[in-house]
């Protein structure tokens, strides 16, 4: 965790406080708005039967992307360095193995949701990469 604003989480009711901690790098009111804006209300309204049922099959048989082909298109991989989900460097990896001319960043005071944690970098890393994709 990057930023913990203790007032903010005092005042977060328990399931609200649990779901924003569980996954927020940066747990501040910019950040919270943005979570309760364009998260909270899919975590709320997701089927919990099902996500315990894929919770209980969360890893694959095989890996799919080792069998995946090169995609030479372009891509824009944004990650968060503090993403415990996931990880950074699994995704570099990924990124290298499959996807030679992918925008890669992994940025700093970011976890999983990393458009939440760093909007504005996020934005403009999207826009730029937008911007330089061929006509």
């Amino acid at each position: 965790m990057c930023e913990r604003d203790g007032a903010l989480l005092a005042e977060l009711d328990d399931a609200d406080r649990r779901e924003f901690t569980a996954l927020a790098a940066r747990q501040t009111q910019a950040t919270w708005r943005l979570f309760q804006t364009y998260a909270l209300s899919g975590i709320r309204a997701a089927d919990q039967a099902a996500m315990q049922r894929l919770g209980a099959h969360y890893a694959l048989a095989a890996d799919p992307d080792t069998r995946a082909g090169e995609f030479t298109g372009p891509a824009l991989v944004l990650t968060g360095r503090q993403d415990h989900v996931v990880g950074y460097q699994d995704q570099l990896d990924l990124v290298r193995a499959w996807c030679p001319h992918a925008t890669y960043a992994a940025l700093d005071g970011a976890g999983h949701n990393v458009h939440l944690d760093r909007p504005e970098v996020c934005h403009a890393l999207l826009r730029q990469w937008a911007t330089d994709l061929p006509r």
